[in-house]
């Protein structure tokens, strides 16, 4: 039973994103609504621990608007879940430079970035 149902939600999942490429193909290339429709399928992948698939998004969205500074924040998990550490650094440090001061996810974010920089110097890169 809980396969049949995990098979479904995988089904719709990958619909979902089928559904979304189509609109992108067709939609009027407004920068605004094409952010929108990247960075839905990029958390798509985000959440399916998808994180290469996630990333090549959050770029793609990047590129339609590139102040959401959250999407660095979203794009720096997805690099430590591929334990690419200077990656993760980078985009977390994007995200602390542009985010707003009163962001609950600063604190979160330096504390990142010196853990990253505590590996990088242990594997001596």
């Amino acid at each position: 039973e809980y396969h049949r149902l995990d098979s479904i939600c995988e089904e719709i999942n990958q619909q979902g994103i089928a559904d979304i490429h189509e609109a992108i193909e067709k939609m009027y290339p407004a920068s605004e609504v094409l952010y929108y429709l990247h960075n839905s399928i990029a958390n798509m992948y985000f959440w399916k621990s998808e994180d290469k698939k996630a990333i090549e998004y959050f770029r793609k969205s990047l590129e339609d608007e590139p102040e959401h500074y959250n999407v660095y924040y979203n794009m720096a998990i997805s690099y430590h879940h591929l334990k690419d550490y200077r990656s993760e650094m980078k985009c977390f440090e994007k995200f602390l430079e542009m985010a707003k001061p009163d962001s609950n996810a600063l604190q979160y974010a330096r504390e990142a970035v010196e853990e990253c920089r505590k590996v990088l110097f242990m594997k001596n890169q």
